[in-house]
């Protein structure tokens, strides 16, 4: 099981070509490749330069020898245009990172359900529209050679301030859309943070979902109320079980940190950031050992 950093919060700090040299440097196994900045329009990788720059971030990687294995589509785009022009815009720069992915060789890239509505009102809406929206990019996934992955989401009840369900948010329907996709190009990310977000436990959502359809994750902590992105042990989720959970379902893909606030909240200090990260290194090494040591 390869032990494995995002590139986010290290590439908006330093950049990304020293967050992969800072990554490789602290011992981490393999990349996922964060394109959240590609919600700026002025970024490179929205521009005709956006294979060259993939090119030199791959040069980079292999230089250090360690692979890209994942990546993050972005998933921040606008809506003041309108529904329409929202889709066309992120249809756009989702298919660009696809490319991008498969550029830096990845094998995996994770694409958000589209939940531009409120989901108690319009979930059978959505779960029609998501369908067939990870079906259209089928024929992108077998021309890249890469795998689309679908991730739970949660939405924010701003009247009631809390943190409600939205699309994939409970195992069963997550298990609905995969089962309907059916396609070995669409796999599932459950992203273990925001199952205790929405009133399911990690561990449960393991067992429900199982290792055929779980075949990424995105590993942190919270305390149950925010989406704190926190580094496992620093909230309230049960890592004990989680690891058990991993361990009965035979789960055989990466195991991804998506814990960058641990880094964030050590602000922008070169050295903190590599103490941050060595310790982020050490802490999913005991989480894999942990793993194994249930099989």
């Amino acid at each position: 099981m390869l032990l494995t950093e995002q590139t986010e919060q290290l590439g908006y700090f330093y950049g990304d070509k020293k967050a992969i040299e800072m990554i490789a440097d602290v011992g981490f196994d393999s990349i996922d490749y964060s394109m959240f900045c590609m919600s700026d329009d002025s970024h490179i990788l929205n521009t005709d330069e956006y294979k060259k720059y993939a090119l030199s971030l791959k040069e980079t990687a292999d230089r250090r020898g360690i692979p890209f294995t994942q990546a993050h589509a972005p998933f921040s785009f606008p809506l003041d245009k309108g529904e329409d022009e929202f889709l066309k815009v992120a249809n756009k720069k989702v298919l660009r990172a696809m490319e991008v992915a498969s550029i830096l060789g990845a094998e995996i890239i994770v694409v958000h359900p589209i939940h531009f509505r409120p989901y108690y009102r319009n979930k059978e809406f959505l779960k029609e529209f998501n369908i067939n929206y990870y079906k259209s990019l089928i024929p992108y996934c077998e021309e890249f050679g890469i795998k689309v992955a679908c991730e739970n989401m949660w939405q924010y009840n701003h009247k009631r301030h809390c943190i409600t369900d939205s699309v994939c948010s409970q195992p069963e329907e997550f298990c609905e859309y995969l089962d309907e996709i059916g396609s070995e190009f669409i796999v599932g990310c459950l992203d273990l943070g925001h199952c205790s977000l929405t009133n399911i436990e990690a561990q449960d959502a393991l067992r429900k979902m199982g290792a055929k359809r779980v075949r990424a994750l995105h590993v942190h902590d919270n305390d149950y109320l925010d989406d704190c992105h926190a580094l496992p042990g620093y909230g309230e989720m049960n890592w004990d079980e989680i690891t058990k959970a991993l361990a009965d379902i035979n789960y055989a893909g990466n195991f991804t940190f998506e814990a960058d606030n641990f880094i964030k909240d050590a602000g922008k200090d070169l050295e903190i950031s590599e103490y941050a990260l060595k310790i982020m290194q050490k802490k999913g090494r005991i989480l894999i050992s942990q793993i194994e040591s249930y099989k």
